[in-house]
């Protein structure tokens, strides 16, 4: 910390320090992590990563103090990482160690790892759940028009966009019950072969007046 080269290793074990000076049971967990346009800094840098996890009760709890503090939502810390469901925490960290994933027999391999998309926490937190087109990257084959299904609890309402370097554009989505499609149509000035974003936000609250994550 003197060099101000700690990474998020030396975040996990300052906090693991400071928990048990507090008589906190705390540990940190060498692992894999994701960001910035999904590179797998760790294994391509080899730079040391690592998290934390912290027992409340009798509960194993996730969270990555360094992500909390770079991370930062209208200058204060961002909470996405912090005290995070296992069910979260695998989209970005991967431990090196898989009893660590606390998600008992359901454990996620380095393979499987780099092909989860993106999801952020309030996609869990509200109870969503990908049906369809369930890895990171989509395989348009061609196709002008793409359909994801995904289910999720009823009063949440939904945006969606396909992003290009030339700018984005809004797509469809149609509920019924539990059962969202959302529908995108790639851009005309889309170029067969290069990469395209799609966006799916989503918001609780009264006819959808809120703010979409």
């Amino acid at each position: 910390f003197k060099r101000r080269a700690g990474g998020s290793l030396g975040f996990a074990r300052l906090f693991e320090v400071l928990a048990t000076k507090a008589k906190l049971a705390a540990v940190t967990i060498p692992s894999y992590s994701r960001c910035e346009g999904w590179k797998m800094i760790g294994k391509f840098r080899r730079i040391p990563q690592g998290h934390s996890a912290i027992k409340l009760g009798s509960q194993w709890h996730l969270l990555d103090v360094f992500f909390c503090s770079r991370y930062t939502q209208d200058t204060l810390p961002c909470e996405d990482y912090f005290l995070c469901p296992a069910g979260q925490f695998i989209y970005t960290h991967l431990p090196v160690d898989s009893e660590w994933q606390l998600r008992g027999d359901f454990v996620v391999s380095m393979g499987d790892f780099m092909k989860l998309p993106q999801i952020e926490r309030p996609f869990i937190e509200h109870g969503m759940e990908l049906v369809s087109h369930t890895e990171l990257i989509i395989d348009a084959q061609g196709q002008s028009i793409i359909d994801i299904e995904l289910e999720s609890p009823e009063g949440i309402y939904f945006q969606a966009f396909v992003v290009t370097s030339h700018g984005r554009s809004p797509g469809i989505v149609m509920a019924h019950k539990r059962t969202v499609r959302v529908r995108v149509a790639m851009p005309e000035d889309y170029t067969p072969g290069s990469l395209a974003e799609i966006a799916i936000y989503s918001c609780e609250g009264e006819d959808g007046e809120g703010d979409y994550t």
